[in-house]
């Protein structure tokens, strides 16, 4: 993925992550140290809190993020060196959907499907509430981030070119990569750029919800209800106006686009990609934060 980031950007992601530890590191201490790189990452929990964070997970939720694919619990070496397990910083959005939800019964997190045209989609979490099937996508720090430009692999242009066709409001431009297995692409949506909300990610996520209602694994039925619960971590509490005013522009960007005409034409692309013919089920959607949450699964 290619993301233009701005310094402004990137210091609005230090200045969340930095003011919900100021709130919380009480609780789980501050200042990780990476012992091979002697480096000390002061908007992560402390080594002792981390620890003592993942000793307070579940076994089964232990294992979610253990078999997940976002190595959220785990050092991970990078470009530039070994960096502390994602979910220790406190602008975290694994960490604080995990936080606000690891006492629901049955919850799962971590969940993957298979969008069957690329790579499979991992859902922050999922829930079987009687005959609802609740998915929840999280984000923190993310919206903090301009996507005006990201590269994509090729299977995803025919996706979007039947969005479009269905749904003209949708819009999308291509620009060749670098990679002749992928494309640069800006989406537009009413002829206004997205550039806060990640619709990409969101079509990967209904094209995966869709292939596993058309196409059940043996022994499991598809519900006929879907809620997508789409949880953006509210930073008015923190009070700072620039987070507030990215977080009423995210909002604002989301109002503005047809989610369930979204989902309409996702759902008919699988259902002529797959060959399956099966009526649509309820499909709702819904945004969270972390007041409301629990109320909305």
């Amino acid at each position: 993925m290619e993301t233009i980031k701005s310094n402004v950007t990137m210091n609005l992601q230090q200045i969340l992550d930095c003011l919900i530890r100021d709130k919380e590191k009480k609780c789980y201490g501050e200042g990780y140290l990476v012992a091979k790189s002697k480096s000390v990452y002061d908007r992560y929990m402390s080594n002792e809190g981390w620890e003592r964070y993942l000793a307070e997970m579940s076994e089964d939720h232990r294992k979610q993020y253990e078999d997940g694919d976002g190595l959220e619990i785990n050092e991970k070496r990078g470009r530039w060196g070994i960096y502390p397990p994602k979910m220790a910083c406190y602008g975290s959005s694994s960490r604080i959907i995990y936080t606000l939800l690891r006492d629901v019964p049955s919850i799962e997190f971590e969940k993957k499907f298979a969008t069957l045209v690329g790579h499979k989609a991992n859902l922050d979490a999922y829930l079987r509430n009687g005959d609802t099937d609740i998915f929840l996508e999280a984000k923190c720090r993310e919206i903090f981030t301009v996507h005006k430009i990201i590269e994509i692999g090729n299977p995803y242009k025919i996706v979007y070119e039947y969005i479009n066709q269905c749904n003209k409001k949708f819009g999308y431009s291509v620009e060749p990569s670098r990679d002749s297995n992928k494309f640069k692409c800006s989406f537009y949506y009413d002829d206004k750029q997205v550039v806060r909300f990640d619709i990409k990610q969101l079509i990967c996520h209904f094209l995966a919800i869709v292939a596993n209602y058309l196409k059940p694994k043996k022994g499991k039925d598809a519900m006929n209800n879907f809620r997508f619960v789409y949880f953006i971590y509210n930073p008015n509490e923190l009070g700072n106006e620039a987070l507030n005013r990215v977080y009423a522009d995210t909002i604002d960007e989301i109002g503005k686009i047809d989610i369930i005409e979204l989902f309409k034409a996702v759902f008919e692309y699988q259902k002529k990609n797959l060959k399956i013919e099966k009526c649509m089920p309820k499909f709702e959607f819904t945004l969270a934060d972390q007041n409301d949450i629990k109320s909305k699964l």
